[in-house]
Protein backbone atom coordinates (compact mmCIF):
# COMPACT_ATOMS: atom_id res chain seq x y z
CA UNK A 1 0.00 0.00 0.00
CA UNK A 2 2.93 2.40 1.19
CA UNK A 3 4.55 1.74 -2.47
CA UNK A 4 1.75 2.59 -4.16
CA UNK A 5 1.40 5.81 -2.58
CA UNK A 6 4.73 6.67 -3.22
CA UNK A 7 4.00 6.02 -7.05
CA UNK A 8 0.58 8.44 -7.15
CA UNK A 9 2.67 11.15 -5.22
CA UNK A 10 3.52 14.34 -7.34
CA UNK A 11 7.00 14.32 -8.72
CA UNK A 12 9.29 16.67 -9.00
CA UNK A 13 12.48 18.50 -9.91
CA UNK A 14 13.79 21.57 -8.14
CA UNK A 15 15.74 24.54 -10.14
CA UNK A 16 17.83 26.37 -8.59
CA UNK A 17 19.02 29.90 -9.95
CA UNK A 18 22.07 31.78 -8.02
CA UNK A 19 21.71 35.25 -9.90
CA UNK A 20 23.56 38.59 -9.26
CA UNK A 21 20.53 40.31 -7.18
CA UNK A 22 18.12 37.39 -5.89
CA UNK A 23 18.20 33.59 -5.56
CA UNK A 24 15.11 32.20 -7.74
CA UNK A 25 14.01 28.70 -7.19
CA UNK A 26 11.39 26.81 -8.73
CA UNK A 27 9.42 23.58 -8.06
CA UNK A 28 8.52 21.99 -11.74
CA UNK A 29 6.13 18.74 -12.18
CA UNK A 30 6.76 16.22 -14.40
CA UNK A 31 4.37 17.87 -16.75
CA UNK A 32 7.30 20.95 -17.17
CA UNK A 33 4.76 23.15 -15.73
CA UNK A 34 6.03 25.51 -12.68
CA UNK A 35 4.45 24.47 -9.19
CA UNK A 36 5.58 26.36 -7.35
CA UNK A 37 8.47 29.29 -7.40
CA UNK A 38 10.53 31.28 -4.34
CA UNK A 39 13.25 34.07 -4.59
CA UNK A 40 15.74 35.27 -1.35
CA UNK A 41 17.31 38.46 -2.40
CA UNK A 42 20.74 39.29 -1.14
CA UNK A 43 23.26 42.83 -1.43
CA UNK A 44 25.23 44.11 -3.82
CA UNK A 45 28.48 45.81 -2.05
CA UNK A 46 29.94 48.95 -4.03
CA UNK A 47 32.94 50.31 -2.33
CA UNK A 48 34.50 52.03 -5.02
CA UNK A 49 33.63 53.18 -8.55
CA UNK A 50 33.78 50.42 -10.61
CA UNK A 51 33.64 47.71 -7.71
CA UNK A 52 30.96 45.09 -7.57
CA UNK A 53 31.06 42.26 -4.78
CA UNK A 54 29.06 40.18 -2.74
CA UNK A 55 29.52 37.86 0.53
CA UNK A 56 29.32 34.36 -0.58
CA UNK A 57 28.30 33.41 2.89
CA UNK A 58 25.08 35.20 1.36
CA UNK A 59 24.99 33.18 -1.65
CA UNK A 60 24.52 29.95 0.37
CA UNK A 61 22.25 31.73 3.31
CA UNK A 62 20.25 33.46 0.81
CA UNK A 63 19.87 29.39 -0.98
CA UNK A 64 18.98 27.77 2.16
CA UNK A 65 16.51 30.03 2.95
CA UNK A 66 15.04 29.78 -1.09
CA UNK A 67 14.62 25.96 -0.82
CA UNK A 68 13.00 25.86 2.82
CA UNK A 69 10.53 28.38 1.34
CA UNK A 70 9.96 26.72 -1.59
CA UNK A 71 9.61 23.12 0.25
CA UNK A 72 7.59 24.68 2.83
CA UNK A 73 5.14 26.48 0.41
CA UNK A 74 4.62 23.16 -1.80
CA UNK A 75 3.53 21.27 1.53
CA UNK A 76 6.75 18.36 0.26
CA UNK A 77 7.05 16.25 3.27
CA UNK A 78 8.85 13.50 2.11
CA UNK A 79 12.68 14.21 0.08
CA UNK A 80 11.58 11.37 -2.01
CA UNK A 81 8.89 13.86 -4.17
CA UNK A 82 11.68 15.67 -5.69
CA UNK A 83 13.72 13.53 -8.07
CA UNK A 84 16.50 15.90 -9.17
CA UNK A 85 17.97 19.82 -8.70
CA UNK A 86 19.39 21.73 -11.09
CA UNK A 87 21.77 24.69 -10.37
CA UNK A 88 22.57 27.73 -12.22
CA UNK A 89 25.54 29.98 -10.73
CA UNK A 90 25.43 33.68 -12.01
CA UNK A 91 27.49 34.75 -14.81
CA UNK A 92 31.73 35.46 -14.66
CA UNK A 93 31.53 35.67 -10.43
CA UNK A 94 35.07 34.95 -8.88
CA UNK A 95 35.87 34.12 -5.13
CA UNK A 96 40.11 33.33 -4.56
CA UNK A 97 40.41 31.04 -1.62
CA UNK A 98 43.89 29.48 -0.67
CA UNK A 99 44.67 25.38 -0.93
CA UNK A 100 42.59 24.85 2.43
CA UNK A 101 39.39 27.05 1.04
CA UNK A 102 40.09 30.26 3.27
CA UNK A 103 39.29 33.50 1.57
CA UNK A 104 42.02 35.39 0.10
CA UNK A 105 40.61 38.82 0.81
CA UNK A 106 40.58 40.64 4.12
CA UNK A 107 37.51 42.54 2.63
CA UNK A 108 34.22 41.47 4.18
CA UNK A 109 32.99 41.77 0.46
CA UNK A 110 35.35 38.96 -1.37
CA UNK A 111 33.11 37.23 -4.10
CA UNK A 112 33.82 39.41 -7.25
CA UNK A 113 31.28 39.64 -9.77
CA UNK A 114 31.26 40.64 -13.51
CA UNK A 115 29.07 43.70 -13.54
CA UNK A 116 32.32 45.00 -11.58
CA UNK A 117 34.07 47.38 -13.80
CA UNK A 118 37.58 48.03 -11.92
CA UNK A 119 39.99 46.24 -14.36
CA UNK A 120 38.79 48.63 -17.33
CA UNK A 121 41.97 50.49 -16.76
CA UNK A 122 44.53 48.07 -16.90
CA UNK A 123 42.68 46.21 -19.60
CA UNK A 124 42.95 49.39 -21.93
CA UNK A 125 46.36 50.27 -21.00
CA UNK A 126 47.20 46.36 -21.69
CA UNK A 127 45.37 46.33 -25.06
CA UNK A 128 47.31 49.53 -25.72
CA UNK A 129 50.53 48.30 -25.60
CA UNK A 130 49.86 45.15 -27.33
CA UNK A 131 48.02 46.38 -30.32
Amino acid sequence: MQEKQKQEQERYVIGVDLGTSAVKTVLVNRKGQVAFETSQSYPLHQPKAGYSEQHPEDWVSGTLTALKQLVEKAGIGEADAVDGISFSGQMHGLVLTDKDGTKCFVQPSCGTIHVQRRSAAALKNSSDRIC
